[in-house]
């Protein structure tokens, strides 16, 4: 089993450090406990009840404005000996696979944007608003550009941290790479344009840290102001792209 995530505070870096401290450790911790080759769905189960429960108490012992979004990806060994993905994200931090056949291969998204603009994700509108809760300018009660995060105890429960969660095998003769990435970058560089400077960085023959940090380094000089980070998980070697 491997993960790795991304996490973009709010408010503050609070919730993100501890995000980084817990999130991915409870994933792992509790996959383990499920012993070797769980079922998919037993997996899928165990990564939204983490990040139901770290939020959970983090907001217990966290009050004010600090949140933090975030992006998870997980790979398991499952039942039937098949390599799965599992991501899981709950606000705009973006996972973006590179896949398809060598020489066709393209960006897929495989997070969702919790952004409450009837451009982006409609339905977080409508779930906020059945709570009784409000959407003004594109913000959860006139204040956060985010629907789903961790933290912002100040506008729960209208901001949850409960997960978009995608499911896929991993087809090493297709899929290249993953690559997660904060608001910072994806507002900045479109997911083909991602995949392409990516593919470019490992095609040259550097690792996954740099083709990152070249992801990084393209979203400062489209003039990002935002937090930028990023991280490449690498499925084969990126030919033929």
């Amino acid at each position: 089993m491997f993960n790795a995530g991304i996490f973009d505070g709010h408010g503050g870096d609070q919730v993100s450090k501890e995000l980084q401290r817990t999130l991915l450790q409870t994933i792992s911790a509790r996959i383990c406990q499920l012993g070797d080759l769980p079922t998919a769905a037993l997996v899928q189960e165990v990564i939204h009840t983490s990040y139901l429960d770290v939020n959970r108490e983090l907001s217990r012992r966290m009050g004010g404005e600090a949140g933090s979004c975030a992006v998870t990806a997980t790979l398991v060994a499952t039942a039937g000996g098949q390599l799965q993905l599992f991501v899981a994200n709950a606000g705009d931090c973006r996972a973006v696979l590179f896949t398809g056949p060598p020489g066709q291969r393209r960006a897929v998204r495989l997070s969702e944007d919790h952004k409450p603009h009837p451009q982006v994700c409609p339905a977080e509108i409508r779930r906020v608003s059945a709570m009784g809760g409000t959407v003004l300018w594109g913000r959860v009660q006139g204040c956060l550009a985010v629907s789903r995060a961790f933290g912002d105890k100040s506008l729960q429960p209208y901001v949850t941290a409960e997960p978009h969660i995608s499911v896929r095998v991993v087809d090493r003769e297709q899929d290249a790479f993953l690559y997660m990435a904060s608001d910072g970058v994806t507002d900045v560089v479109q997911d083909a344009a991602g995949c392409s400077v990516v593919a470019e960085s490992l095609a040259r023959g550097v690792g996954v840290q740099q083709a990152a940090a070249a992801l990084v380094n393209r979203a400062f000089a489209a003039g990002s102001g935002d937090n930028i980070s990023a991280t490449v998980m690498r499925f084969q070697a990126a030919r033929g792209t």
